[in-house]
């Protein structure tokens, strides 16, 4: 029954004035945990020893590909638990895992994560997808998180299954569709999802403690490393509601690094439609993309790895894909200068997230290969509460200082004229 797959959980301690968790994204590769191990070491040190109020994490997001087995269609038990164990640090071992599907956990059994709650009370995938409800401040307000699942949203009518409009062009995603999306049931398991999406949506929009609102899935809208064109379906019919039921963040995983990217409220569909079919051209008929690692800004004049912006000016998509896998290239050729702000690949990395009732900030940090030393790699805060940027502030100071000229000159003038 595919109501067995709707979930709402509720978090009890609603008298909290914050709340603060941790993402991950790609993590559970068997065959080569160091990467891993790395960044579940130095989140369990941050845990463990928290300096501010953003490192007291309560519990661990997963924005999916959580089990990576050597046999990708037969996990072992094993394996499992070894996926698991790497929660069990004494610092992380507290903390509650909210997970979602992402496609390497669909090359297996699609029960097996499921079945995982009723063994590890720390595992928490109640369901495909469900939406998890937490304190943002001390008057009631709260921040909803909408867990979707990326791959029954690609096996929806609206979106990628349709592949006349939508061509897939990564021959994994191409395979994967071929696969499970000819499956009736799969493509109506996934336009139930997206019938209970409109309906969460309208009932959040009717609850005014919810202040915050979130998407968490496997798939971003906008890549830096695969092209645009694989994702089109979710911007065509997925972005227009977050956009109309003012969601604040979507939060991914999928590409093996770590980016930020803006998406302006009022953004066109039809453009960035077009973008992508451009961008698929170019990758079938000219020269290979500019793809490369290291570490990409494009903030443009406000340069750097900080940002403040104001609630309700855009969607913020942050994906966290590198917590425990080999880095994806960042493609130059895909970072639209008006969406992408931030990506690198040279840390494997988690992003932390604190909510109150006026703020919402979000820090990336990351470890390098050769050292345990944690990095900030960039911030996001996005605030409820109107901001007095640097600019103003300075154009306040130099109308006072004019202000003050002015007077002592006519202080002088008037004096000179009563001699």
């Amino acid at each position: 029954m595919v109501s067995s797959m709707i979930v709402q959980i509720a978090d009890a301690a609603q008298s909290k004035s914050n709340s603060t968790f941790f993402i991950i994204g790609d993590y559970g590769n068997i065959n080569h945990l160091d990467y891993a191990n790395k960044t579940f070491d130095a989140m369990n040190n941050i845990v463990g020893n928290p300096q501010t109020d953003i490192d007291k994490a309560e519990f661990i997001v997963s924005c999916g590909d959580n089990l990576y087995p050597e046999v990708s269609a037969e996990p072992t038990i094993e394996e499992f638990t070894t996926m698991l164990n790497m929660f069990k640090r004494p610092n992380l071992a507290k903390l509650p895992v909210w997970a979602i599907r992402g496609n390497h956990d669909t090359y297996f059994n699609w029960t097996d994560e499921l079945l995982l709650n009723m063994e590890q009370t720390q595992w928490q995938l109640p369901s495909f997808y469900y939406t998890k409800l937490v304190p943002a401040g001390s008057d009631g307000e709260l921040m909803g998180l909408l867990f979707v699942d990326s791959i029954l949203m690609l096996c929806s009518d609206y979106t990628a299954a349709n592949l006349q409009d939508h061509p897939i062009n990564d021959p994994e995603l191409s395979s994967w569709y071929n696969d499970y999306c000819e499956n009736e049931q799969w493509v109506a398991w996934g336009n139930s999802q997206y019938d209970w999406i409109l309906q969460t949506m309208k009932e959040w929009d009717a609850n005014e403690k919810i202040i915050w609102r979130a998407t968490i899935q496997h798939y971003p809208m906008f890549p830096a490393h695969y092209a645009m064109s694989d994702f089109t379906g979710i911007v065509k019919y997925f972005l227009p509601l977050l956009q109309q039921h003012k969601f604040d963040l979507y939060l991914c995983g999928h590409e093996h690094l770590m980016a930020y990217a803006e998406v302006p409220r009022n953004i066109d569909i039809i453009s960035i439609e077009e973008i992508s079919k451009k961008q698929l051209h170019e990758l079938q008929y000219t020269h290979p993309k500019m793809c490369d690692y290291g570490v990409i800004t494009t903030y443009g004049s406000n340069s750097g790895t900080s940002r403040v912006v104001m609630q309700g000016e855009s969607l913020h998509q942050v994906t966290t894909g590198f917590t425990g896998k080999s880095a994806y290239s960042i493609c130059r050729d895909r970072l639209q200068p008006a969406v992408y702000k931030y990506a690198e690949n040279t840390h494997w990395a988690w992003t932390q997230v604190l909510v109150t009732n006026s703020t919402m900030q979000l820090l990336s940090r990351g470890v390098q290969h050769d050292s345990s030393d944690v990095k900030d790699l960039y911030s996001l805060t996005i605030s409820r509460v109107p901001i007095q940027t640097q600019e103003s502030s300075v154009w306040v100071v130099d109308t006072i200082w004019c202000l003050v000229v002015v007077c002592l000159v006519l202080s002088v003038f008037f004096f000179i004229r009563s001699k």
